[in-house]
């Protein structure tokens, strides 16, 4: 992993760095307003739990999250530090996530001037705008690569395409020992939020019994997924059963519980199921319809999409009970699974192109077409951003 940084940093153009600038302008002006309540976010609710927090002298679970923030703050002077801790966290995570694709789809990036615009584009892909039968939500109801409201989830984002990484190199390679590096990944999201192991430990179970390979990895592996169940039970039992006055932990003032409730919060939120659903999958629908056969072989594919269809089930099928229930904490996987599994298709269609299997004309058509739906899943990005910014309303 700091072999390849190291490299891809001798190795990157002036247009990465070009661009890299500025969308740190952008990102310090965009938090900046979030942090001031100049629009909706997320970000200003958690501020104020943090608040809640101090007062009654409570640990915020997930902690590693609010303890960044503050542990920022606290090296900055001013009354408004705790915001400014906040803002610089959410820069800095977003950039970890900008060199994570750009390293991850560097070595063919690199062969084209065109193809270096990619990664900046991906800090924006988004579902398809569609214009005359758009209603009023942009965000609320489809399924998106990426958030910019949640700041929890724009902290884990990098943590997860860490374990998906590590993950694929684990299942490729000879070695059946417990993948520590896996294991530490996996504490680092439990700690920040959770919701990418929910669909990550299903996915990993299959990947390891379907996949050619030895007994004793499948075992180990076994035995971590259900190192990763027994956390995750934990917080479950902290977050929704351990509410008491005098616990140590505190997330909200009710008791929360689970139910089994099919469709019901996809419902609540989406205006048009069908088109919401095309505007969310097009490129993805595409890539499959004339690359399938070829993606399927891939690992990094197979592995990414059974992650993307479990969290995809989970948040159809399973729903909090009360005020939460609005709050829709079983999607935040969904942009995560999203984001890896487009990174990984567009590796591999660049793969395509450069080794040139992509050549003979329909071929090129068909590359040319998966281009300009990219293109305009990154337009509609900036799109939602310019609406974000005008009307306030991040859905």
């Amino acid at each position: 992993m700091i072999k390849s940084f190291t490299y891809f940093l001798r190795k990157s153009s002036p247009i990465f760095w070009v661009f890299l600038i500025l969308f740190l302008g952008f990102l310090f002006f965009f938090y900046q307003l979030m942090v001031d309540g100049a629009f909706n976010s997320d970000i200003s609710y958690h501020l104020r739990f943090w608040s809640e927090f101090s007062k009654k002298g409570k640990i915020p679970f997930p902690p590693l999250y609010y303890y960044s923030f503050v542990g920022i703050s606290l090296l900055l002077p001013g009354s408004k530090s705790l915001g400014l801790g906040m803002v610089i966290l959410m820069v800095i995570f977003w950039v970890i996530k900008y060199f994570q694709t750009s390293i991850f789809l560097s070595p063919e990036i690199s062969k084209k001037i065109i193809f270096q615009l990619i990664p900046i584009g991906f800090m924006f892909l988004f579902p398809i705008y569609l214009f005359g039968f758009e209603k009023d939500y942009l965000y609320l109801g489809k399924m998106v690569p990426n958030l910019w409201h949640n700041g929890s989830t724009v902290f884990v984002f990098p943590f997860c395409i860490f374990l998906f990484q590590s993950t694929i190199q684990w299942i490729k390679s000879k070695e059946y020992q417990m993948p520590y590096n896996l294991l530490i990944w996996s504490i680092l999201i439990l700690l920040s939020k959770l919701n990418y192991l929910l669909c990550f430990i299903p996915a990993f179970i299959l990947m390891l019994l379907f996949q050619k390979t030895s007994k004793k990895k499948i075992i180990v592996g076994f035995i971590f997924s259900g190192l990763l169940f027994f956390f995750i039970y934990l917080s479950k039992v902290i977050i929704f059963d351990y509410q008491d006055a005098d616990s140590l932990f505190f997330y909200f003032k009710e008791k929360g519980k689970i139910n089994f409730d099919p469709f019901s919060v996809w419902e609540f939120f989406s205006e048009s199921p069908f088109l919401e659903f095309l505007s969310s999958f097009l490129f993805i629908i595409f890539s499959l319809i004339l690359f399938g056969k070829k993606l399927i072989d891939e690992i990094e594919f197979r592995f990414s999409s059974l992650v993307t269809i479990f969290g995809i089930i989970i948040y159809l099928l399973f729903a909090e009970e009360g005020e939460r229930f609005t709050h829709a904490n079983f999607y935040w996987q969904i942009p995560i699974a999203l984001f890896i599994l487009h990174l990984v298709i567009v590796k591999f269609l660049l793969n395509l192109f450069l080794n040139r299997k992509c050549h003979n004309r329909i071929q090129m058509h068909k590359f040319y077409f998966l281009g300009l739906l990219f293109g305009l899943h990154v337009i509609s990005g900036f799109i939602y951003i310019i609406h974000y910014l005008v009307t306030g309303q991040y859905f």
